[in-house]
């Protein structure tokens, strides 16, 4: 495989819009030898590529099968399946294809492109056409691959090096970006030339944003009561992981978190003239550019977690440590005890148990929900995922929270009380959230007092014995927030 990377490293994939024919008669390689694997079960897993190897097919069908390919190569997927001949169908999409459709194509038997064994996919799909031009057979295709020429890099008068491609490769490149397949086919010269603009300057990556109008007054009286003085101390050593029914508020009520922490921080630490922030995104490229800052938080919010490697997840959710994540271009940089919450839908409903009125679930009720979020990683990934992180499930019967551990026994905390599996925002100052949304900044009345209050009570919570020594009497609990709430007009 390392010697067909190489040989391939100085090529292209070059596509036709009709199947062209080939007839290899010496080759080294055989069909064992390409980089393919069987396809993932994952949910909502997607393809533009699949393979189907179909074994031990007889000459009288091999024969029907050299004339459809020749008459309507489109037929593929009708092609017959039976003893002698191995034949190996390749499947390309425009589209992406769902696991269950590509399985109906591939007689249950789905193959793909095997990328873990290189962290270069582009240069792994080369390789794959390589090998593939490579093995003794006849073949119908619409990919194959093309020999780059190799351009001269000239020297200008002062000694500066520039690029000075040839006609060919010119031409060859305009080919590219004209095809199809091409993920900027029909882009306006305009948009090509700002995305490339944004590439080059980072301004694709996501900024802090500093004003958010709801406060930690502003969630379930339960989740206050409950959930905040559990998860709020964890937030400066363990990431947060919040899962989930979608609609009940776990982006706001994970941003007026972590907000309430950037508020202490900057206050215990005297970084005057620090203003605490927030940044979002459903990527973790989108905080590449950025070095990470304790009193910027990260939000990772709805992103695709089965599709982000395990060990980035944990990297991303070791807050007690200075972490690099893998990223495109070049690694993300977070920072000690900056908040890192990754949130998202992903959750298996029909896995929950039903609401009893006991305090606490077992270990494998949680597992059968939270697992699949993680995509099913071995117990290894997931213990090691759970040390680095508390987990909150959003259920339709209650609400599930399990603070950070790597002990199976650890428990998992069930809460139904007060409309907390409705809602995580309190109705009263729900207009300013709205209005926020729509881009309007607009504070309740005595907004910049309940601030204040609140982070006398995060400090009192966060705080070690020593430093809460030191904690004015006048330090509010949360208790008083409830009282400070009714008297809203």
């Amino acid at each position: 495989m390392d010697q067909a990377m190489a040989a391939s490293k100085y090529t292209y994939v070059q596509y036709y819009d009709i199947h062209k024919y080939s007839k290899i008669t010496e080759g080294e390689h055989s069909i064992q030898d390409l980089p393919l694997v069987d396809s993932l079960l994952a949910k909502g897993k997607k393809f533009k590529e699949f393979f189907h190897v179909v074994r031990n097919v007889s000459a009288s069908d091999y024969q029907t099968i050299v004339e459809t390919m020749n008459s309507d190569p489109n037929r593929i997927g009708r092609l017959p399946d039976n003893d002698t001949y191995t034949v190996l169908k390749f499947f390309h999409s425009k589209v992406p294809v769902p696991l269950g459709l590509a399985k109906a194509f591939c007689a249950q038997e789905v193959k793909v492109l095997n990328y873990a064994v290189s962290e270069n996919s582009d240069l792994l799909k080369k390789a794959f056409l390589y090998l593939l031009s490579r093995i003794p057979g006849e073949m119908w295709m619409t990919q194959a691959l093309g020999q780059k020429s190799i351009t001269k890099v000239k020297t200008n008068s002062e000694g500066d090096m520039k690029w000075d491609p040839s006609p060919e490769e010119l031409r060859a490149g305009i080919e590219h970006i004209n095809n199809h397949d091409s993920p900027i086919c029909g882009w306006p010269l305009h948009i090509v030339g700002k995305a490339c603009g944004n590439r080059a300057t980072g301004n694709s990556q996501s900024e802090p944003e500093y004003f958010f109008p709801l406060l930690l007054r502003d969630l379930n009286s339960e989740f206050q009561a409950t959930v905040v003085p559990m998860i709020l101390p964890t937030l400066l050593s363990f990431g947060l992981i919040i899962l989930g029914k979608p609609g009940i508020g776990k982006t706001p009520a994970a941003i007026i978190m972590v907000m309430a922490v950037a508020r202490y921080l900057i206050q215990a630490r005297n970084m005057d003239g620090y203003f605490p922030g927030w940044r979002r995104s459903k990527q973790i490229d989108g905080f590449r550019e950025r070095p990470g800052e304790i009193h910027i938080p990260v939000i990772l919010d709805d992103p695709l977690l089965p599709s982000i490697n395990v060990e980035d997840i944990k990297s991303f959710l070791d807050v007690g440590e200075n972490g690099l994540v893998d990223a495109r271009y070049r690694a993300a940089k977070f920072v000690r005890n900056q908040c890192r919450v990754p949130l998202n839908n992903e959750w298996s409903p029909e896995k929950e148990p039903e609401y009893v009125g006991l305090p606490m679930i077992t270990w494998k009720q949680f597992l059968a929900m939270f697992q699949p979020a993680l995509n099913d990683a071995p117990m290894p990934h997931i213990m090691a995922t759970l040390k680095r992180a508390s987990v909150m499930i959003a259920g339709n019967n209650a609400i599930y929270v399990r603070l950070a551990s790597e002990h199976q026994n650890q428990k998992i905390h069930c809460i139904n009380n007060d409309g907390i599996t409705e809602d995580w925002l309190q109705p009263t100052n729900k207009p300013h959230y709205d209005h926020y949304k729509k881009g309007q900044h607009t504070k309740y009345q005595d907004f910049d007092r309940y601030v204040e209050e609140e982070t006398n009570f995060v400090s009192e919570l966060l705080a070690s014995p020593e430093e809460k020594e030191g904690i004015p009497a006048q330090g509010c609990h949360l208790r008083s927030l409830d009282r400070a709430q009714s008297r809203i007009p």
